[in-house]
């Protein structure tokens, strides 16, 4: 499969890379859409230390190419979406409700470094997929659906932390 790797600082490339193959909890995704997140470009730049030819991306969608034995309610060829941060939900971060700052493994770009591969690749890992899979409803394009990837989820999660009343108004300066 092709992939979108990080070379080195401030290089880029397109290199071939195996299919994922899933563990007994994950599954692997055929990208459909994806996007650049801000985040990449910091990768890019080396304001992240990554190691070689790690695949970029962590806003993405598609459908479901194959899952691992424990994972259930999703078909293979189903249309889903996942979340830009991929917590694990079992470890004491994920325990305290502080799931971005996940101790297990991540889909790219998450805990201020590259965890694994991320998804700008013809193919992805998706771990713990019974938690971080979305299906996606008929009716609701792709383009739409990544929007819900990250930046919908980050702005909803930081509402949250924030503790803030349906209704409120708030300034956000970023």
């Amino acid at each position: 499969m092709k992939a979108f790797v990080l070379r080195k600082v401030g290089e880029v490339g397109v290199i071939e890379k195996p299919i994922p193959e899933p563990g007994p909890n994950d599954a692997v995704v055929r990208t459909t859409t994806a996007m650049v997140c801000t985040s990449d470009v910091h990768n890019m730049k080396g304001a992240i230390p990554l190691e070689p030819d790690v695949t970029l991306g962590h806003e993405a969608v598609g459908v479901v190419h194959s899952f691992g034995s424990g994972v259930e309610g999703f078909a293979v060829g189903e249309r889903v979406a996942v979340g830009g941060v991929t917590p694990c939900f079992q470890c004491e971060s994920c325990q305290r409700g502080f799931s971005s700052q996940c101790r297990g493994r991540l889909l790219g770009g998450a805990r201020f470094t590259v965890q694994g591969d991320g998804n700008m690749s013809e193919y992805f890992l998706v771990n713990n997929a019974q938690a971080n899979l979305a299906p996606i409803p008929e009716g609701l394009s792709d383009h739409h659906a990544l929007y819900a990837t990250d930046m919908l989820s980050t702005g909803f999660v930081a509402a949250e932390h924030a503790e803030l009343e349906l209704g409120e108004t708030v300034a956000i300066f970023a």
